[in-house]
């Protein structure tokens, strides 16, 4: 599907099987899809809107450089609730969104390679902007720091005379920048060199950074009345080892840097020791819970069920699938929203590939959708005590442990964590599985 401006193509409202598979694959809401598409769900999430906390906490002003962790489930709708956090924000922030998996390679993450990329977004957004200026005294500093042998000789790239003008230093930093990106994400031998390169000075380079955010913020207050946001997104798709070495190992240089912050986080940190440590290094900690649609009794949660549908029913005509069809793949979803656009996508491709496709979607289809879906999941059970903490899970929903084997089944959405009473749950479809293992 083509890309609009870092969006999604607008999208109408499903018709046929075609604009099913469409309007079903999982994208964050942007420009006119958000208009269409949103659905407030912060009521059937938990007993806090989690939104409305977090713009209160920016409109208020609690901390000048506060940094908020926001957290949540994949597929929970994370994205498309900052694009609603950033649009009530939107006249108090000039907001710098994005993601760090689009920017470099996840797989072996270190926290130098995260603040790079910050000063990266920092200098495209300021080169972006025609109105705002780089401090000269500031520029010069930066173009120091970049332009040395070691560093030229690692990014292979050319550097100009020293006495070149402002936007030449300027161009200069933002090649620099693409070319260090660039190694981060290739996975290179170099980029073990750019590290050693950058770690030793990396104070130095917060420090100017800092300087740089305080420059743009004077020119926006004079400008604007706003200030700068920074929104950090797929932190939260980090493993165990990834997440505990940014945020616990190395949190410092983070918590280090002058300016306001919201920054997705991996919700199975939760449930390691570490994060005690965590809390008290970050203003606040937001969870953004899946929408329940069972009960901890494992009993239907209507509201939760009615909410799904209501997402559906802005996406699609309900014309195109029966009643119990839909009713079972938003009950074998378990809420996770990005699970129940998949099953509705396969169904209508299900329904495309039929010589003589059906009017509606039938529950049969929803049951052949949800056992593929199911098969997806049983991947995920790698070991004889993760299969034992399912089980244990769903016989007492409200885990005290903090072991290796809870926080993998949360990062892969095995087992998913519902706030209110705060309790976690087993993926609907694992259940199934557990019940054909006769394990419960």
């Amino acid at each position: 599907m083509p890309l609009l401006y870092g969006g999604w193509m607008p999208m109408r409202r499903a018709n046929s099987y075609e604009d099913m598979i469409r309007v079903f694959t999982p994208f964050p809401l942007d420009g006119e899809n958000y208009d269409e598409f949103y659905v407030n769900t912060s009521e059937e999430r938990s007993m806090k809107n989690a939104s409305k906390t977090i713009v209160n906490c920016f409109k208020i002003n609690i901390n000048p450089y506060m940094k908020i962790l926001f957290m949540g489930h994949k597929g929970c709708g994370k994205s498309t609730e900052i694009r609603n956090i950033s649009e009530q924000l939107k006249d108090r922030y000039c907001i710098v969104n994005f993601s760090i998996a689009n920017e470099i390679e996840l797989q072996g993450i270190e926290y130098v390679d995260v603040i790079f990329v910050i000063m990266e977004q920092l200098l495209e957004y300021i080169s972006e902007n025609s109105n705002l200026n780089m401090n000269h005294q500031l520029l010069d500093q930066m173009y120091d720091y970049w332009n040395q042998e070691k560093f030229k000789e690692n990014i292979h790239f050319e550097s100009a005379e020293a006495d070149v003008d402002a936007g030449a230093k300027l161009s200069f930093l933002k090649a620099v920048s693409l070319s260090c990106k660039g190694i981060l994400k290739a996975g290179s031998e170099s980029k073990v060199t750019i590290r050693k390169e950058i770690e030793p000075k990396l104070s130095i380079l917060i420090g100017m950074m800092n300087d740089l955010v305080s420059d743009i913020n004077k020119q926006l207050q004079e400008k604007y009345g706003k200030e700068l946001l920074v929104i950090i997104e797929d932190m939260d798709k980090l493993d165990i080892e990834e997440a505990r070495h940014i945020f616990v190992l190395h949190r410092r240089p983070l918590t280090s840097l002058k300016m306001k912050m919201i920054i997705s986080f991996p919700i199975h940190m939760v449930y390691t020791p570490d994060f005690s440590m965590i809390r008290d290094d970050f203003d606040k900690c937001i969870l953004y819970s899946m929408i329940k649609v069972n009960n901890s009794d494992h009993t239907r949660y209507e509201a939760g069920i009615q909410i799904m549908k209501k997402i559906v029913e802005k996406r699609m005509t309900l014309d195109l699938i029966e009643p119990e069809a839909l009713d079972y793949m938003v009950l074998k979803s378990g809420g996770a929203i990005r699970d129940l656009f998949y099953m509705l996508s396969e169904a209508a491709l299900d329904e495309l590939d039929m010589d003589e496709p059906q009017a509606k979607i039938t529950l049969e289809i929803a049951k052949a959708v949800a056992i593929r879906l199911k098969s997806e999941y049983e991947r995920n059970i790698t070991s004889e005590e993760q299969y034992n903490t399912l089980v244990h899970i769903y016989k007492d929903p409200h885990p005290t442990n903090t072991d290796d084997n809870l926080s993998k089944l949360l990062q892969t959405l095995s087992i998913i964590e519902y706030n209110g009473e705060r309790w976690c749950g087993v993926h609907p479809v694992l259940v199934d599985f557990l019940k054909e293992k006769e394990a419960i």
